[in-house]
């Protein structure tokens, strides 16, 4: 899985900031789809997706229904509540309480009934968040 502050792309401007230090969505996302395509896509080229569908604001903000388009999925639910369920067409991205909008990062498991297993795409490593943390669930489906 990537991490935001990979030197080969941490640099890079989104438009105001860069992928190292704002780039969590993207980088989640880019973890997504090489998970269910099985293809590289690095968190560089998943920002040129997004910015072929018109897919990042001038202050570097994610538009959702972009997101549907540059992965190709069937299925994008931003206010998921209910079960998280694998399957091998579900994926899911957290948003956790750190500062300002949040981070956003790749869910891994659920290994209790109040335990999360995250990869934070920030510090490029895995990490147990409690459930009360959790701001936004993001299920991704296709």
């Amino acid at each position: 899985m990537y991490s935001q502050k990979d030197p080969r792309w941490a640099n890079i401007k989104i438009n105001i900031q860069t992928l190292g230090k704002v780039g969590c969505l993207i980088t989640s996302l880019a973890n997504i789809y090489e998970s269910y395509h099985k293809v590289i896509l690095t968190p560089a080229e998943m920002l040129e997706r997004l910015k072929v569908h018109k897919g990042i604001t001038r202050d570097d903000l994610v538009i959702w229904e972009a997101v549907y388009h540059a992965l190709g999925c069937k299925k994008i639910d931003i206010n998921y509540i209910g079960e998280i369920t694998y399957g091998i067409n579900c994926y899911y991205i957290v948003n956790y309480i750190n500062y300002g909008t949040g981070h956003f990062t790749n869910l891994l498991e659920r290994i209790s009934e109040n335990r999360l297993r995250v990869f934070d795409v920030y510090e490029g490593k895995q990490e147990i968040k409690r459930l009360k943390e959790i701001r936004r669930v993001v299920r991704i489906e296709f």
